[in-house]
């Protein structure tokens, strides 16, 4: 949602009422099948994400497979992530530092609005960098 409306700066978040299955949104699913999304499209259950600059996920062919059959870039994963911050109150400095974690604590402790995903965010900027930092790799498993 937030990058359907980023042309939009009114725009502001809403929670899924507890009723709602996020998981089968229109707006997800049409994101899903553009398969452009380091983000979306990699698994989080399997797969690698690697400290390279590339402008789409890699997918497995035959002759070379790979488990999860996908391989993100850190470096794009990161950008992904960057442009959620914002509506999520995760604030960066230059570095990509999260500049205020006892905020983001608080909210994630009392189970606030988007705490699971502050949580994720907030856990996958701080592997993005240092996947970059150290080229190292990022494993799902």
């Amino acid at each position: 949602h937030a990058w359907e409306n980023e042309d939009d700066e009114n725009w502001k978040p809403k929670p899924f009422s507890p009723n709602e299955d996020p998981g089968v949104d229109s707006v997800l699913e049409d994101h899903y099948s553009y398969m452009k999304s380091h983000l979306l499209t990699h698994s989080d259950a399997e797969g690698f994400y690697l400290p390279v600059k590339m402008p789409e996920v890699l997918f497995d062919i035959e002759e070379a497979r790979v488990p999860g059959a996908m391989i993100g870039s850190s470096y794009s994963l990161l950008e992904e992530l960057k442009g959620l911050t914002k509506y999520l109150g995760i604030e960066l400095d230059d570095n990509n530092d999260i500049m205020n974690v006892q905020q983001l604590n608080e909210i994630i402790q009392k189970n606030g609005d988007f705490w699971i995903e502050i949580l994720v965010c907030a856990s996958l900027i701080d592997t993005a960098k240092f996947s970059i930092n150290n080229n190292t790799a990022i494993l799902f498993n």
